[in-house]
């Protein structure tokens, strides 16, 4: 906030002011300091001296990669639990399985939750899953090596999934079968 100028002196209030907004001009933006007496002041603190043109650094244009995710066909043994819902299930687990954003937990989770989810979340996490593999697609090559690291840690998640639901579903059979032993050996009592 300015202050009213007080003559000073017997100088005129005006010219004061003049003075006082030259000095302002001068000061250094805060977090700057002021250059060493005796040299001298930096023109307007990254701004080009009056009549040129600020310098822009080149930009270098982006060379998308072009892919990203699982491309092709898509073959999993990964089965979503029973449900009412109208989507594809293959794509939708084609993109699980490529996305890099969710960790091996989260994805089990989306899965088993299917079907407690209404067809408008679905379709919703369908265009979230795309967006992702549209966006990691765009990025520039020089990302590539990161991102070939990552789908390569993903896909070994996915496949560690992929055995624990396996496991998971022999174990079930099993304790069906055993099940269906005990009621038959009861029936036989």
């Amino acid at each position: 906030p300015q202050q009213p100028v007080q003559p000073q002196n017997g100088q005129d209030p005006q010219a004061q002011q003049q003075v006082q907004a030259q000095q302002w001009q001068q000061m250094p933006p805060q977090g700057y300091s002021m250059p060493p007496q005796g040299y001298p002041m930096p023109p307007q603190y990254g701004m080009p001296p009056q009549g040129q043109a600020p310098q822009q650094a080149p930009v270098e244009p982006v060379k998308p990669i072009g892919h990203f995710g699982i491309d092709g066909e898509f073959k999993t043994s990964i089965k979503i639990p029973d449900h009412k819902l109208n989507f594809n299930e293959n794509l939708f687990l084609k993109l699980l399985a490529g996305s890099i954003s969710l960790t091996k937990d989260e994805k089990r989770r989306v899965i088993e939750s299917v079907p407690k989810l209404s067809q408008e979340q679905v379709e919703e996490l369908i265009k979230i899953l795309e967006e992702e593999k549209k966006k990691f697609s765009e990025l520039d090559v020089k990302h590539q090596e990161q991102l070939e690291t990552l789908e390569n840690q993903h896909k070994v998640e996915w496949e560690a999934l992929e055995a624990e639901f396996a496991s998971e579903e022999q174990a079930e059979e099993e304790q069906d079968k055993a099940e269906e032993i005990r009621k038959s050996l009861e029936m036989d009592n």
